[in-house]
């Protein structure tokens, strides 16, 4: 699921910079594709741990600074005020889930378990929008 594998960085004379945005545009959907499928069906929700959670944040993490610092992949995005604002929301998403999880629980057990959940939702909403983003992105780029 990891979006910067060695293969995907852009050295002159591999690739021309197109057939690199495309490749790597297409790594990032397919993995963002994968992350959403895991907090919407693939996983009992009860099973989704810190540690899960937490590869998705640095997974965005890193996407966006690769974002903000490749200057091929910037320019070939465009605006990428759209994309930076869903993944910090996703970002924002995930880190209160894991702070949900590691909360003590109260009494309230339901409620606990209900707010978490609805967590995963609303990360996997946003990582939705950053699919919508990438897939309006031009055919020749993903």
């Amino acid at each position: 699921m990891m979006m910067n594998d060695s293969n995907l960085f852009f050295s002159p004379g591999q690739d021309d910079a197109e057939e690199w945005v495309s490749r790597y545009l297409r790594t990032v959907k397919d993995c963002l594709q994968q992350m959403r499928a895991l907090l919407l069906y693939k996983v009992n929700l009860r099973e989704i741990g810190t540690a899960l959670l937490e590869g998705f944040d640095r997974e965005l993490r890193s996407f966006l600074e690769r974002l903000d610092t490749d200057p091929i992949l910037k320019s070939s995005v465009g605006n990428t005020d759209a994309i930076t604002d869903a993944i910090f929301e996703a970002t924002v998403h995930i880190n209160l889930a894991i702070s949900l999880q590691t909360m003590n629980q109260s009494k309230n057990v339901h409620n606990h378990l209900h707010r978490l959940f609805h967590e995963y939702k609303k990360i996997a909403d946003e990582i939705s929008k950053i699919i919508d983003i990438l897939h309006d992105i031009p055919s020749t780029h993903i």
